[in-house]
């Protein structure tokens, strides 16, 4: 027995990431010739080493990504194992557990004109700045067209027409194929002259991915073309057209018209098609619309769009990543001080359930503020702290009783973040 014992203890050492010299080759020993491993001793240490990989993996699945970073050169296999869709799911749920963290992108641009990435812990109150060594690739920005989303670890920032991934745990940078925001001509009513038709454009974004997938991350881009200036004289065409990290290059969605990317039917005219900031939640990603009724969706699994409707409709909504899934605030004017400008502001908080429906989870003031209509950006879980504010002014952490907590100037973007190894490029 106690030999027994001795010789489990030897293997374990073997296979240890510290010993690497032999974890290759006794992977290969687990793959030995049927005749050789006809015996049944052969057999019972076939199934020893099976065991034991299964302990690898699983003391793996507990390292920070940075390990295994460097640890991809070890072996094949384990690089392998590190760009499998349920090693990396299994490592991402690890590593972030019920922590909810986000991800800050801000500046001062009266001190330098540099971007600070600064990651918040929601669940245990700490402050993490990136090196600007990790991000030092980002051009700096001071305008309105720029836009970062999230999803699975993997950043997505773009400018016009510039699409980059990032994956701030690896490292890994991707540019993503430029695709030039193309046109269909839309086709006039019968019996309509358009002698001088005037094209308008509208472009709109998302990124994502299908729910518990992290080796394919898309992109999803729609244009939506008109050839009239008051949009009463042509019907509008749309244009869809997703970016697959697995293929590397980009497909044209040819069954979507204008009327699955709004809740109604022609005519239609230019703010249908104008929509207010996105987010991304359970394999969906989701755009408001301009009259805050619908929310139009896009699920990443199916390339589908779908239309959802909204808990109410007022002008003032916003839409937030809320966990695995989004959440709506309306807001309100509570007290108004005309003679020093001053607002309060009050926030009611609606959460989506599976099932499409809406609950009213928390209600929150803020105040007095010297101008009104800041944004909901994030809600913890417990609802014991959110964060609101302005893009390019001051993002603002308060508890649940509105009272501030912290200050971030300059805001460029928030998003939620957890960590992954995720990978670009396959």
């Amino acid at each position: 027995m106690r030999q027994k014992l001795r010789m489990e203890k030897h293997d374990l050492r073997e296979v240890s990431p510290l010993n690497r010299s032999h974890y290759p080759e006794r992977l290969a020993s687990s793959s030995q010739s049927e005749d050789t491993a006809s015996s049944p001793k052969n057999k019972k240490l076939r199934k020893t080493v099976t065991l034991l990989q299964d302990l690898v993996e699983d003391i793996l699945e507990r390292l920070p990504a940075k390990s295994l970073v460097r640890f991809k050169s070890v072996a094949r296999s384990w690089n392998a194992l590190f760009k499998t869709n349920s090693f990396i799911r299994r490592h991402s749920q690890r590593q972030n557990g019920s922590d909810e963290r986000l991800m800050i992108v801000h500046a001062d641009p009266y001190v330098t004109p540099t971007h600070v990435v600064t990651l918040l812990s929601f669940s245990h109150r700490t402050l993490l700045h990136l090196p600007e060594s990790q991000h030092s690739f980002l051009p700096y920005v001071d305008h309105y067209f720029v836009y970062f989303y999230h999803c699975n670890g993997v950043i997505c920032f773009s400018i016009n027409s510039k699409i980059t991934l990032w994956n701030p745990a690896t490292r890994e940078v991707k540019a993503v194929p430029a695709r030039e925001a193309r046109v269909r001509p839309a086709i006039p009513k019968r019996d309509v002259v358009l002698p001088h038709p005037i094209l308008r454009l509208m472009t709109n974004r998302g990124f994502g991915a299908d729910r518990n997938t992290f080796d394919d991350f898309k992109v999803v881009q729609f244009n939506v073309t008109f050839h009239s200036d008051n949009n009463n004289d042509a019907q509008p065409l749309a244009l869809v057209e997703v970016y697959s990290t697995r293929t590397d290059s980009w497909t044209v969605l040819c069954d979507v018209s204008a009327n699955d990317l709004t809740n109604k039917l022609a005519p239609f005219s230019y703010n249908d098609f104008v929509f207010h900031d996105g987010t991304y939640g359970n394999g969906v990603y989701h755009w408001l619309s301009f009259d805050c009724t619908y929310i139009l969706c896009f699920e990443f699994g199916s390339d589908r769009f779908r239309i959802l409707d909204t808990p109410t409709a007022l002008p003032s909504s916003t839409i937030f990543e809320a966990g695995d899934s989004i959440g709506f605030a309306v807001q309100h004017s509570v007290c108004e001080n005309e003679e020093e400008e001053q607002f309060e502001i009050g926030f009611d908080i609606w959460f989506l359930a599976q099932d499409s429906s809406w609950t009213k989870i928390y209600k929150y003031n803020i105040g007095p503020l010297y101008y009104s209509f800041p944004r909901i950006y994030a809600v913890r879980k417990d609802g014991a702290e959110f964060l609101a504010g302005y893009r390019f002014k001051e993002l603002v952490s308060y508890n649940s009783n509105g009272e501030p907590l912290l200050q971030f100037q300059y805001l460029i973007d928030m998003h939620k973040y957890a960590e992954s190894i995720a990978p670009l490029s396959i």
